[in-house]
């Protein structure tokens, strides 16, 4: 630490609604490149201090940082962060999405700024530009498994967003090329075949748990509500907590039951550190 940031944060520690004094400490980081500080500060404080803090002039200064970094790892994040901060912060969905796709084509290895763009098309219902980054994606994945994953994650939006069987298909059949063993595909390619969904699958499975528990036999409920229980844990955009609740429903028609016990542990434990990483500020 240089004597004049020192001194330039002791002034803050005493005045850090100053106006003045911000600038003073922000235009000293700017020189050093310290954009991470920078950023720190703004999280901290701009919020409260929003007339002090002013965000465009804050991605503007990070535009001018990253023209002067070669590709890599470092303008990748820079790039990130910027998406971030329009989108999050400005609501500049045009600049932000730009920024994503710089982002990737800095440094292609980190597939971040894909699934944040992935997630604003979803929440859009972009489905076509979804589909475009799953592409994209894969032709950085690594190994099959992660192939395998993207390719079950295409089939369910084509098949449960689209309505578009045939290319859900389509990506299944890619997956069987891959040497990895995924249960789930199979159930999709029943579901497809037959023009069903999850969605679906699900809803006919608590219909006929429901039956089951009016007009027996039991065990007909259990094995519904397990069923229903390992879809809705399986899916994409699935909630565990969902699936324990389905689970527990299980549980509670047969408690002597050893397998409907494990699935019932092993999606608490699921809940638990799901529940933690979002306490903590880490989901997401």
């Amino acid at each position: 630490m240089t004597d004049q940031l020192r001194v330039l944060e002791e002034e803050f520690a005493d005045n850090p609604d100053n106006p003045d004094v911000v600038q003073a400490l922000l235009g000293h980081l700017w020189e050093e490149g310290d954009w991470r500080s920078i950023l720190e500060l703004y999280e901290e404080y701009g919020a409260s201090s929003p007339e002090v803090y002013d965000y465009d002039q804050l991605i503007e200064g990070l535009r001018e940082h990253v023209g002067s970094l070669e590709s890599g790892p470092e303008k990748g994040k820079v790039w990130l962060v910027i998406g971030d901060l329009c989108l999050g912060i400005l609501d500049r969905y045009d600049d932000g999405m730009d920024a994503y796709q710089k982002s990737f084509t800095s440094y292609p290895q980190d597939v971040t700024p894909l699934h944040r763009a992935r997630a604003v098309y979803e929440q859009r219902e972009k489905w076509k530009l979804m589909l475009d980054l799953y592409e994209l994606e894969l032709r950085v994945a690594g190994d099959d498994q992660a192939k395998a994953s993207l390719y079950l994650e295409m089939a369910q939006v084509c098949g449960e967003n689209k309505g578009d069987f045939e290319r859900a298909l389509q990506a299944l059949d890619e997956l069987d090329k891959l040497e990895v063993d995924e249960p789930f595909g199979v159930q999709l390619r029943t579901f497809y075949e037959r023009q069903t969904t999850v969605e679906d699958a699900i809803l006919g499975a608590l219909e006929l748990a429901e039956e089951a528990l009016n007009d027996g036999p039991e065990e007909m409920a259990v094995e519904a509500f397990v069923e229903a229980s390992q879809l809705e844990y399986e899916r994409y955009g699935g909630s565990p907590k969902e699936a324990f609740s389905l689970a527990g429903r299980a549980l509670e028609i047969a408690p002597d039951n050893p397998d409907v016990k494990l699935i019932v542990e092993a999606l608490r434990e699921v809940v638990a550190d799901d529940e933690d990483l979002t306490v903590n500020g880490e989901s997401g």
